[in-house]
């Protein structure tokens, strides 16, 4: 079967859709975030997850698209409010259900991507996620990532910036942490206006 749109409010918080989702959604989010928080050896887990649903993923889909789950990047084939290209889908399915397993969206979310061929195709497929699967999706992908520097992967680079972020009770380390997660994990090759967007938002989420 196809994805099927989900209808809700524009604009919701991460943590009113973490709260109000419902079914395998919800959990899927929730143990991802869970089991990263396990291997990483976090002991607050009430912090580590307050700065990844009111922090991180607010900066970063506000950096990405104003905050527009169906946005539309007309340059390029990004969409939705984390705006995954079409060629990152795959690898993201892969990483999240490497820890979580499948789940209804994800099966069909990979089957729909085997017949989609254009940009405006994978647009449109990607936009009907909700709120919640994107973030799902976005945070399986980037807790699991080895990052590059220099184009040459680096273990252990990911783990040390997350735990950077989600331990720090300091604003000015997590801002620092967000920044190098957002460059070296999700929008590798930002353009000057991108990196003026994601400075200019910090001070706002993170405080």
């Amino acid at each position: 079967e196809p994805l099927k749109k989900v209808t809700e409010a524009p604009g919701p918080s991460v943590t009113d859709g973490v709260e109000q989702a419902e079914g395998e959604g919800a959990s899927l989010f929730e143990n991802v975030i869970d089991y990263h928080l396990e291997r990483l050896k976090l002991e607050d887990h009430s912090q580590a997850k307050s700065i990844i649903t009111e922090q991180f993923i607010p900066w970063l889909v506000e950096v990405e698209s104003s905050s527009d789950y169906s946005a539309k990047n007309e340059k390029s084939s990004a969409a939705g409010g984390v705006q995954f290209v079409k060629n990152s889908v795959i690898p993201a399915l892969n990483r999240l259900e490497k820890r979580v397993g499948e789940s209804e969206w994800t099966i069909a979310l990979r089957k729909d991507m085997e017949e989609v061929t254009t940009r405006e195709e994978f647009q449109e497929l990607f936009i009907q996620l909700s709120p919640q699967q994107q973030h799902t999706l976005l945070m399986g992908d980037l807790l699991e990532k080895t990052f590059s520097l220099y184009g040459e992967p680096v273990s252990g680079l990911g783990d040390e910036w997350w735990e950077k972020l989600l331990t720090s009770t300091n604003a000015e380390d997590r801002r620092e942490a967000a920044l190098q997660i957002y460059y070296l994990g999700h929008h590798t090759k930002p353009d000057e206006a991108t990196r003026d967007r994601a400075t200019k938002f910090l001070n706002r989420f993170f405080k």
